[in-house]
C-alpha cells in the first residue's frame, strides 16, 4: 500500500512546488513592473535578488552574500553523502531526522555540518532583512516583511496585485 501512495504524494508535492514557484515569479514580475524595473529580471535567479536588494535600498555588496546559496548546496551534498550513498543500505538511516543526527549525537558533529547551519542562519537573516526593508518601501509593516520572507506565495501576490505603491523611502533606525 505504501509503494502505491509514494508516487502520488511525490507528484502532488511536485505540482504544489511548481504552482507556488510560478505564483512567486509572476508576482515578482508584476512587482518589478510596478517599480519601473524590467520584469524579465524576475526569471534570472541572481539578477532578481540584486534587483530586490536595490529596491529595498540595500547596498550592492550584499549581493556577494547570495553566494552562500551555492556554498550551502555544496555543503549539503558533502554532509549528506554518507546518507545518500551508504556502503550498505540501511533504511533506518534514511529519514527526516538523519540530517539532525550530529545534534543528537554531538561526538559526530563535523566542520561541514557546523558551517552549513551557520551559513543558513546568516542567509535567513539576510533574506528576512531584505523582505522587511522591501515591505517598508511599499509602506507595509515589519510583520508583512516577515510574511514575504517566509510565505512568499501568499504575500508576494498581495503586494504585487494590491494597491501598495513603491516609493523610495529611507528605511532604518531614526535618530
Amino acid at each position: 500500500m505504501d509503494n502505491v501512495q509514494a508516487p502520488a504524494s511525490f507528484f502532488i508535492t511536485l505540482f504544489l512546488i511548481v504552482i507556488s514557484t510560478a505564483v512567486v515569479v509572476i508576482s515578482r514580475m508584476m512587482l518589478f513592473e510596478k517599480t519601473g524595473r524590467s520584469n524579465v529580471s524576475a526569471f534570472i535567479p541572481f539578477l532578481n535578488f540584486y534587483v530586490m536588494l536595490r529596491l529595498a535600498g540595500m547596498k550592492k555588496a550584499w549581493t556577494f552574500f547570495y553566494v552562500i546559496t551555492l556554498l550551502n548546496i555544496y555543503l549539503t551534498l558533502k554532509s549528506m553523502a554518507p546518507l545518500l550513498m551508504p556502503d550498505e543500505i540501511n533504511p533506518s538511516r534514511l529519514n527526516l531526522i538523519s540530517f539532525l543526527y550530529p545534534f543528537i549525537h554531538p561526538r559526530s558533529i563535523n566542520a561541514l555540518f557546523l558551517i552549513y547551519w551557520i551559513t543558513n542562519g546568516f542567509y535567513l537573516m539576510l533574506y528576512v532583512r531584505l523582505h522587511v526593508r522591501l515591505a517598508a518601501q511599499f509602506g507595509k509593516s515589519v510583520l508583512f516583511g516577515w510574511g514575504m520572507a517566509l510565505l512568499e506565495p501568499v504575500f508576494y501576490p498581495v503586494l504585487a496585485f494590491g494597491e501598495a505603491e513603491w516609493k523610495k523611502r529611507e528605511v532604518g533606525i531614526k535618530k
